[in-house]
């Protein structure tokens, strides 16, 4: 009997099913054969009654074949022996079904149930195979831990650097970013109001090697025309009417070994942006009422909000200087382009201000998925603003989606809408089944889906099921 167990040892599953369709007698025949297969092997009848286990499937379950044989599929899973049957899948599909089950001892395992059909197309047995996938599945969870610890320190390092993000847009930005900030080449950020622009240039000097020096900031927009020249490059006592005694040292020397951000440098008069180019140009500077130059060493970072290229044909701006402080462009798009940063900046805002006060505050997932399709046209700046606007007016420390402005459901609804008008809560169901729908396709199941809208798996089920019943799902 052993020589001929070892012939069909090596037998495929599809072999051992061809097996099974045979009369009862055969059936029995190769009991001895399963008993000596790696993988475990659960039999029932059409009526899900517990026919055979094999070997392999008693030290998978820790648990005698005497324990199963006999009992139907329904008694196997009031006694809890396993979380989910697929042997009810196959009867019901009548074709083979494929799920992950877990069995009482907690071990994981990848079933596959077949329906066994015979030549009257009448279903006779349904033969499991079972494979133990604990270790494997262990080792998945353990990655996913460590990619999570990645991440926590990813985002601890980044919130030191005043720079908060989940998309992949922002990474490969701030990827540039480290890179560049090594060389001392002039960069010129673009952006809409409220990107971020003045952060990034701080992350930039921080991953720097002038991290240690001095980070000065000066916004052209705010400084008057008349005063901007005093401002860059100081004065000498007694230089002109009302100037100080003791003169005054400008921003240029006071950022010497470190690094100097013009903000909106669009805004800069064009008889100061001769001179501006100049300093690039000559690292020197020369106070007014000086008649000697003074060494710099800074590095620039500029930033404007303004089309440049536009400016320059309106003669506004100076080609020769844009292409001085264009060494190495960064752009960053608005928040509407990069979404998923909305999810980390949301939470930080939100860490930030709930620190602050010593009071634990929550956003509610309406709330947050309703604020995902917003287009921000404030952008960053406009989203830490409005967190801290819901704080102050949240009840019972819940932000929902009814603390929301009426202007953003609007502003949403007239994004989507129809032809006809339809109500707000109908425009943002709508955009909550459609986010659903998408995250399942992508991941294709439950628990990931849900773990990519940052939501518990019962609430995804639980929205899913609703607007199924609404008509949103088909």
């Amino acid at each position: 009997m052993k020589n001929n167990l070892s012939t069909y040892e090596n037998l495929s599953r599809e072999d051992i099913l061809k097996i099974l369709k045979s009369r009862d007698r055969e059936l029995y025949k190769f009991k001895t054969l399963f008993d000596h297969l790696a993988e475990g092997v659960y039999m029932t009848d059409c009526n899900t009654k517990t026919l055979y286990v094999n070997t392999a499937y008693e030290k998978l379950s820790d648990n005698s074949r005497e324990h199963f044989i006999g009992k139907t599929i329904y008694q196997v899973l009031d006694e809890k022996l396993i979380d989910e049957s697929g042997t009810l899948l196959a009867i019901k599909n009548r074709k083979s079904i494929s799920i992950q089950q877990k069995l009482a001892n907690n071990k994981i395992a990848l079933i596959t149930s077949t329906p066994i059909i015979n030549d009257k197309d009448e279903l006779e047995y349904v033969v499991t195979i079972v494979r133990d996938i604990t270790e494997i599945m262990n080792l998945r969870e353990k990655i996913i831990e460590r990619e999570r610890e990645i991440q926590k320190l990813k985002s601890q390092k980044e919130r030191a650097m005043n720079f908060m993000y989940k998309s992949h847009e922002t990474e490969i930005i701030l990827e540039q970013s480290k890179k560049v900030a090594k060389y001392d080449s002039t960069i010129l950020i673009t952006g809409e109001t409220g990107t971020g622009k003045g952060a990034m240039a701080e992350y930039i000097h921080k991953n720097s090697n002038r991290s240690d020096k001095k980070f000065i900031q000066l916004n052209c927009a705010s400084i008057p025309a008349s005063l901007i020249e005093s401002e860059l490059f100081g004065y000498e006592k007694g230089a002109f009417t009302g100037a100080r005694d003791s003169g005054k040292i400008g921003i240029f020397e006071q950022a010497h070994g470190g690094t100097l951000f013009l903000d909106e440098i669009g805004e800069l008069p064009l008889s100061m942006q001769s001179k501006l180019l100049t300093v690039l140009q000559d690292k020197k500077i020369r106070k007014i009422g000086s008649d000697s130059e003074i060494d710099i060493d800074v590095r620039i970072i500029t930033a404007t909000n303004r089309d440049l290229n536009s400016m320059i044909e309106a003669g506004k701006f100076r080609e020769d200087l844009y292409y001085r402080i264009n060494v190495v462009p960064i752009h960053i798009p608005p928040l509407r382009d990069r979404r998923e940063d909305i999810t980390a900046l949301t939470k930080e805002f939100l860490r930030e201000i709930n620190e602050k006060y010593n009071i634990d505050v929550d956003i509610d997932s309406e709330a947050f998925h309703t604020m995902y399709y917003y287009d921000w046209p404030g952008n960053v700046r406009e989203l830490k603003n409005l967190i801290e606007r819901l704080f102050v007016f949240a009840k019972n420390n819940t932000i929902t989606k009814e603390d929301l402005p009426q202007s953003m459901l609007i502003n949403i609804s007239n994004k989507h809408r129809s032809k006809d008008i339809i109500p707000l809560n109908e425009a943002i169901s709508k955009l909550e089944s459609e986010l659903i729908v998408k995250a399942f396709e992508k991941k294709g199941n439950v628990r990931d889906a849900a773990k990519l809208l940052e939501i518990h798996p019962s609430t995804f089920v639980r929205k899913r099921q609703k607007y199924i019943e609404d008509g949103f799902i088909k």
